[in-house]
């Protein structure tokens, strides 16, 4: 019945538009979608419906890893059906070299008012893009510029570079910032996230904010999508032009937002108009782009400053393995700034677990959408939810992930040239002729993805009464002026050892904002392991841990000079150290530490 009433609702033949006015979503590219997707969820429905009891039962770790287990036998059967809407990536020992000659290599098409798309030897890899064909005609693609101001937020004007009259009839106005919307494969302008997007950036800014719709050249083939995004750059640079041209806009002030293939779309654009303000990649597309040259793919050339939001970057190499861990994310660093929260891999709420739930808070839809696409579309989120929230996305520049999580990188430098902030303010990063800069951070499975992040630095000293090093296991507890966090755990693999002579850093996030750091408390606990030499401690060795000082900031504030000022530091008042016995707790109240 559930399904029923969706398909009803979704794909009836009296299906509107989100807009009023506007043209009739095609029937038949939202059904394709749906039964591919349907299929998938199907199967996968079907082999958890065999332990029903235990998926009611979601709240332990054994018993979610057991859903995924049965699931996957249905992911693998139906994830061609994945497959088949995308075709996305052909496996290089499938590509004969014959295939080579049907690359259109030297073929050019032009356009009156756009200029010319050709392919080169340089357009052609034979593992990452094994294809290069040429746009679909004009009229087939039919780009559509859909302007909403605060004048129209509910009263969307299409407007066309073709007849300008429609944009000096319009509430365009020259003297506004304008952001371009831009969505990639499969979706058309009518998906809910543009709409979303256009007017929360209208909440944020007088802009003109214009939605770019290539629904009629983004469900072919995928191969064919991409060599559309081609011709599609060339519209908005075409539309572009006619603004500074003829209504005496700024190229500066053009802000080119796009996710999947609309992030190459905007570079397209980008590399076609001198002295283009900006462009976001949301999620920039991997398959025919990832590992090329950089005037096939977006890149930090294409306008003053690029930035872009990685979430699905597992290669989609993996396809052929039929591995449901692939993504459709760029590994590859594209812009001035690249942000990677949660690694860029694998977003908290996504995983197949989390499918059954989505299916019954928000529809079959929106399930299906997730299962398909769901870290691919966090990147639209994230940077959705920094314009509405107040939440603070600061990532830290690290060597990797891994570093980033053990606290080895938590400050913005003197210049901040080390964090930046995701979103709208990332423009704020000053370059200083940087490029492909790596920034990471967490955040929440839920909306509005808030997360707090406090960077823990704890020097230990080595006294006459200390050991070089004990064995055990901290916790900590941190209390603020309107809240407090309380035992979390600082080993959680296990005890640890503990050498007096070092500084140890850790990163401790949560969703709870303590306010301004009053105190915090260290629980020791010495473990006398009987297989680890050395721990077994007897009446002539010390169990206590000897602390110089702690201090915790919080990584949530930007600039460095208000990340300074928010952190909590701490030394013994009366003494050089605090000795915390075993199974004990020392406090830490606010005194600053002196220059050592």
């Amino acid at each position: 019945m559930i399904i029923t009433k969706t398909y009803r609702r979704y794909f009836s033949r009296d299906l509107k538009t989100r807009e009023e006015g506007e043209t009739m979503v095609p029937r038949a590219r939202r059904v394709t979608i749906f039964a591919a997707i349907l299929q998938a969820l199907v199967g996968i429905s079907r082999q958890m419906s065999i332990g029903s009891p235990q998926i009611q039962a979601l709240n332990t770790t054994v018993i979610a890893n057991q859903a995924v287990a049965s699931a996957n036998v249905a992911i693998n059967k139906h994830i061609l059906a994945i497959k088949n809407i995308s075709k996305a990536y052909l496996p290089p020992s499938s590509i004969p070299n014959v295939l080579k000659n049907f690359a259109s290599r030297g073929d050019q098409v032009c356009y009156d008012d756009l200029g010319c798309i050709g392919i080169t030897d340089e357009w052609y890899d034979p593992v990452h893009r094994p294809f290069n064909l040429l746009p679909l005609p004009r009229e087939k693609i039919n780009t559509r510029f859909i302007l909403r101001t605060r004048e129209s937020i509910d009263r969307p004007q299409y407007i066309y570079a073709t007849d300008p009259v429609t944009i000096g009839n319009s509430y365009f106005e020259a003297s506004r910032p304008t952001k371009f919307i831009i969505h990639g494969f499969v979706d058309d302008g009518n998906v809910g996230w543009m709409r979303e997007m256009a007017i929360a950036l209208l909440g944020h800014g007088d802009y003109n904010a214009i939605i770019v719709d290539w629904g009629g050249g983004s469900l072919p083939l995928y191969t064919q999508a991409t060599a559309n995004t081609r011709l599609v750059g060339l519209e908005i640079a075409f539309m572009i032009r006619t603004m500074i041209e003829q209504f005496g806009a700024r190229a500066e002030d053009f802000h080119l937002i796009g996710h999947s293939l609309g992030s190459h779309t905007a570079g397209y654009a980008g590399e076609q108009i001198p002295g283009l303000g900006r462009i976001t990649g949301l999620d920039p597309a991997e398959p025919y782009f990832q590992y090329m040259p950089a005037f096939v793919r977006l890149d930090e050339t294409d306008a003053q400053f690029v930035d872009a939001i990685h979430t699905d970057a597992k290669s989609i190499l993996l396809l052929d393995r039929l591995n449901v861990l692939s993504g459709y994310g760029m590994v590859q660093p594209v812009g001035h700034v690249d942000f990677y929260p949660n690694s860029g891999r694998q977003q908290p709420g996504c995983s197949l677990v989390d499918i059954p739930l989505t299916l019954i808070e928000e529809g079959l839809y929106d399930a299906g959408r997730d299962f398909v696409a769901c870290n691919h579309d966090r990147s639209i989120e994230f940077f959705n939810n920094s314009i509405l929230t107040g939440c603070s996305f600061v990532g830290y520049e690290c060597p990797d992930y891994d570093s980033y999580l053990k606290g080895l990188c938590s400050s913005c430098g003197p210049d901040d040239l080390n964090c930046a902030k995701l979103g709208m303010d990332a423009v704020d990063y000053p370059i200083k002729n940087r490029k492909n800069v790596q920034f990471y951070f967490t955040t929440d499975r839920d909306k509005p993805f808030c997360k707090r992040h406090y960077h823990i630095s704890m020097k230990l000293t080595k006294t006459d009464d200390a050991e070089e090093w004990v064995y055990g296991k901290l916790k900590i507890s941190i209390f603020g002026t309107y809240n407090q966090i309380r035992d979390i755990n600082l080993t959680p693999g296990g005890s640890e050892k503990f050498y007096h002579t070092d500084t140890r850093t850790f990163l401790l996030t949560s969703t709870i904002d303590v306010g301004k750091i009053q105190r915090v408390e260290v629980y020791w606990n010495y473990d006398a392991d009987f297989f680890k030499p050395g721990t077994i401690c007897t009446l002539f060795c010390n169990k206590e841990l000897f602390i110089e000082s702690v201090t915790v900031s919080e990584l949530d504030y930007y600039p460095e000079s208000e990340r300074l000022e928010n952190t909590f530091q701490s030394c013994p008042v009366d003494r050089p150290y605090l000795n915390i016995g075993d199974k004990s707790t020392g406090a830490f109240y606010v005194t600053g530490c002196p220059a050592r």
